[in-house]
């Protein structure tokens, strides 16, 4: 019965196959040249992992030579640019684990090179609360032609969406009836303080 354990445990020790690591990345490489196949060095390259969003930058080298060493699997658009060059987008260049993928682009010489600038923004819709609000610049109001007496009030008539309440509430110092002022809570014109102290 010895005997028998002890064939049982070498036989498991001499039949052991080596087994490698296990790699979770690929890499993808090749050369970045123009269109009579001479190299392109600094040319920048970038693959975008289409599932994740996550980049990867490099260039290539002075014999056009690029590589991605250590790409998660899955699809990535890549794209190449290069000064003077017509840039080059790859979609769905698919890159799988343990493994080497080669992408050799030849570029086009860039004929007539555009560029637009957008320096203005969407304007952003509030959603969130329904109040107005406008800010002027002093220029703004000095130069406005408001009606006699310059009544500040006038200047709601420039706000848009603002339209003046029909049935506001009104004080006796306010004719417009569009403006409520109150001190310290409390309505202007009975403000008063009233203290137990004797002075």
């Amino acid at each position: 019965m010895r005997t028998l354990k002890i064939a049982v445990v070498l036989l498991c020790l001499l039949s052991a196959i080596p087994v490698s690591a296990q790699v979770l990345y690929g890499s993808l490489t090749g050369n970045v040249a123009d269109a009579t196949g001479a190299a392109l060095p600094n040319a920048r390259i970038e693959a975008r992992n289409s599932n994740t969003g996550i980049t990867r930058q490099t260039t290539s080298d002075e014999r056009g030579l690029y590589l991605f060493n250590d790409l998660q699997p899955g699809s990535y658009d890549i794209s190449i640019g290069a000064t003077s060059f017509s840039s080059v987008v790859e979609k769905a260049v698919s890159i799988n684990a343990n493994t080497v993928r080669r992408l050799d682009v030849s570029m086009q010489l860039a004929t007539v090179a555009e560029s637009v600038i957008v320096t203005g923004s969407a304007a952003t819709l509030q959603t969130d609360r329904a109040d107005i609000n406008t800010q002027l610049q002093t220029s703004q109001v000095t130069n406005l032609p408001v009606a006699a007496g310059r009544n500040f009030q006038q200047l709601y008539k420039i706000v848009p969406g603002f339209s003046t309440p029909a049935d506001a509430h009104s004080d006796a110092g306010n004719p417009q009836r569009a403006l409520v002022s109150n001190v310290n809570g409390m309505s202007y014109s009975n403000n008063i303080r009233v203290s137990t102290e004797l002075p």
